[in-house]
């Protein structure tokens, strides 16, 4: 199966769980911490996003793109040229 047009969102579920964890740990009296892992963790999931985009090769399905993933189920994304 190819997960790789869903890699950003399963890393923005994982980011997000772990750093809902950490911010349990650390508390009120560190807030800057889950601020700044909040940050990383969506500008890491943006350029996923783009990195995904430009690297998928595309299908066409009914004169669309699309990328096939979650067994045979169509993901579609129309890329401007």
């Amino acid at each position: 199966m190819n997960f790789m047009p869903a890699l950003p969102l399963i890393f923005l579920f994982g980011s997000t769980c772990a750093i809902l964890l950490i911010g349990l740990y650390v508390g009120e009296r560190r807030t800057s911490v889950v601020y700044v892992l909040s940050q990383v963790a969506l500008i890491t999931t943006v350029a996923l996003v783009i990195r995904v985009a430009f690297t998928l090769s595309s299908v066409k399905v009914s004169g669309k793109d699309a990328e096939y993933t979650y067994d045979g189920r169509v993901l579609t994304v129309e890329l401007p040229r």
